[in-house]
C-alpha cells in the first residue's frame, strides 16, 4: 500500500492544479482522447491474464481483441467549449445587444424587423472498432522481460448539433453588398468558408489509430507480486486535421510520442481456487510537434473574431470572410499526457471480476506559427460600409452593430491584421483531466485445446468541466496464448 500513497502524493497536485484553471473563451479545435493509448482498453482484463494465466519461466505470446462502443455524454456541457466566451447558449440580435450581431454572418433580417436568435450546440461524439493487443515475453534469470504492440481499428462520428430559436429569420435576397442566409445554421456553414464550419450533417472518419509500442522488464517476488518498468513510443497513423469543420473526427494523429510507465501486480489473498489481486500502471508520455491546420481568433477582437469580416487595402468595399485568412498550418506540440491505472480483480477457478479506476491527464498544446502572415487585410469598417465609404474597423469584435450603443468604432486609417494580433491559445486543445471507473467480466473455456480468454465490460468516463469528453462505453474482449 506505501506504492499507492507514493503515487497519490505525485497525482494530488495535478489534480488540484487543473481544478483551479479557468477557461474564459472559445477553442478552435477539440483533441479527444485516443483510443490506442487509454489504459482502460489497454490494460482492464489482460493485465490481469498476462502475468496469471501462464508459467513464469516459459516464453509465450499473447493476441487479444477488444471490440467496442463508445459513446459521449453531456452534450451541453460541452458546447461552451465552441461558443464564445464559454456561454450554453447565444443570443443573435441585429441591434448589438447580443453575443453576436447578424450582419456579421451575412444575416439580415426582413425590412422592418431586427434579427433575434438564440443559438445552442448539442455536440456529440460516438466510437466503434476494436483494439488489438500483441503481447510477447521473454524468461530471463526467473524475471522477464517482454513487449506489447497495441492499436486500434475503429470509426470516429461527430455531429455539432446546430439549434437556433428564431424571432425573426433573415430573407432570401441579395440587400446592399451582402448576400445573406436564411438562418444562422446556414450561415455558419457558408460555402465561402474554408474552415470553421458548422456542419450539419454527421461527419465520419474511420482508419487505424496510432500505434503504441512497450518495451519492458518485470521482476517476480516469490509468486506474489512483480514490478516492472517500461519504455513507451507512439508511432503516428494519422493525417494532417483540415479545420474545414469545427469538431471534426480524428483517427490517429501526426504526432510520435515516447515515454516510460511502472507495473505492478500483487496478489494478496489466494486460497484454494479463490485469488484476489490488486494492480496499477503508471504512464507517461511526452508527445512530439507535427504540422497541422488550425484557425485563431484575434488578440484584441475576442471570441468569435475569426467570423468577422475582412477587407484588402486595394477593395475596402468587398469584404471577404477572415476565417480564410486566419486558418493556416502551424507546429503543434501536444506536450506530455499522463495515464494512471489501477484495478482489483478477483478469480474463481476459470471465472474472474474486475473492477477499475483510470485517470488520464493531458497538458495544454503549443502552438507555433511558421507560415508567413499577410499584412494586407484589416477587419470590415461595418459602419462605413453601410454609407460608401469604408475604411477598417481594427477593434471590432463579433457582438457590435452598425446601430444602438455597441456600435462599430471606425479606424481613421487603414490598419491591418498583423501576426502579432493571432491568438495562438485560441486554436490550442487546453489542458484536460477525465476520471473513468469500469467493471469488467471474464471466463477461460477450451477452444480445440488453446485456452482462450473471454470477457466483457463497461466504463463510464467524466471528464473534467468541458475540456474532456464524458462517455460510456461496451466491449468485449477474446484472448489466447500459444
Amino acid at each position: 500500500m506505501r506504492y499507492l500513497k507514493h503515487y497519490a502524493v505525485f497525482l494530488l497536485p495535478l489534480l488540484l492544479a487543473h481544478s483551479i484553471q479557468v477557461f474564459c473563451h472559445s477553442k478552435t479545435f477539440f483533441v479527444p482522447r485516443q483510443i490506442t493509448f487509454d489504459s482502460t482498453y489497454d490494460l482492464a482484463q489482460s493485465n490481469y491474464d498476462f502475468y496469471h494465466r501462464n508459467a513464469k519461466d516459459e516464453m509465450y505470446v499473447n493476441f487479444y481483441a477488444t471490440p467496442f462502443y463508445q459513446q459521449s455524454t453531456r452534450a451541453a456541457q460541452l458546447a461552451p467549449y465552441f461558443l464564445p466566451y464559454n456561454k450554453c447558449a447565444i443570443s443573435l440580435r441585429e441591434d448589438g445587444l447580443g453575443d453576436v450581431d447578424p450582419l456579421w454572418l451575412n444575416l439580415i433580417s426582413p425590412t422592418g424587423s431586427s434579427y433575434n436568435s438564440i443559438l445552442t450546440l448539442r455536440p456529440e461524439r460516438q466510437v466503434f472498432g476494436s483494439v488489438l493487443q500483441f503481447y510477447l515475453n521473454l524468461p530471463f534469470c526467473e524475471h522477464q522481460f517482454w513487449m506489447s504492440v497495441t492499436s486500434a481499428a475503429l470509426c470516429a462520428q461527430h455531429a455539432i448539433r446546430v439549434r437556433e430559436s428564431a424571432q425573426f429569420v433573415s430573407q432570401i435576397a441579395t440587400q446592399g453588398i451582402i448576400a445573406n442566409f436564411a438562418n444562422a445554421c446556414q450561415a455558419l456553414n457558408s460555402p465561402c468558408w474554408c474552415a470553421g464550419k458548422f456542419g450539419p450533417c454527421k461527419l465520419r472518419r474511420a482508419g487505424l489509430d496510432d500505434i503504441q509500442i512497450k518495451l519492458g522488464y518485470d521482476y517476480f517476488f516469490c509468486d506474489q507480486y512483480h514490478v516492472g518498468v517500461y519504455l513507451v513510443g507512439g508511432i503516428p497513423t494519422g493525417y494532417r486535421q483540415t479545420s474545414v469543420n469545427i469538431f471534426e473526427p480524428i483517427v490517429g494523429s501526426k504526432n510520435g510520442s515516447i515515454g516510460a510507465g511502472v507495473n505492478s501486480d500483487y496478489t494478496f489473498l489466494s486460497c484454494d481456487d479463490h485469488c484476489v489481486s490488486w494492480m496499477f500502471d503508471l504512464k507517461y508520455q511526452y508527445v512530439f510537434r507535427a504540422n497541422e491546420r488550425r484557425s485563431f481568433d484575434l488578440l484584441r477582437n475576442g471570441d468569435w473574431s475569426r467570423y468577422l469580416q475582412v477587407v484588402s487595402a486595394a477593395s475596402p468595399a468587398f469584404p471577404l470572410p477572415a476565417i480564410n485568412l486566419l486558418t493556416t498550418d502551424v507546429f503543434v506540440t501536444p506536450g506530455s499526457t499522463i495515464n494512471f491505472w489501477t484495478a482489483l480483480n478477483y478469480n474463481y477457478c476459470s471465472c474472474n471480476v474486475e473492477i477499475g479506476y483510470n485517470l488520464w491527464w493531458r497538458q495544454q498544446e503549443k502552438i507555433c506559427l511558421h507560415c508567413p502572415f499577410p499584412n494586407t487585410f484589416a477587419i470590415y469598417d461595418l459602419v462605413g460600409g453601410c454609407h460608401g465609404i469604408p475604411i477598417s474597423a481594427s477593434t471590432a469584435n463579433i457582438s457590435e452593430s452598425i446601430v444602438g450603443p455597441n456600435i462599430v468604432p471606425s479606424d481613421t486609417i487603414f490598419t491591418p491584421v498583423t501576426a502579432q494580433n493571432i491568438n495562438v491559445d485560441s486554436a490550442a486543445a487546453p489542458a484536460a483531466l477525465s476520471n473513468k471507473i469500469y467493471l469488467a467480466l471474464a471466463r477461460d473455456i477450451e477452444i480445440q485445446s488453446i485456452i482462450t480468454f473471454v470477457g466483457i465490460g463497461a466504463s463510464y468516463e467524466i471528464g473534467n468541466s468541458y475540456t474532456a469528453l464524458s462517455n460510456w462505453a461496451l466491449w468485449g474482449k477474446i484472448g489466447f496464448s500459444y
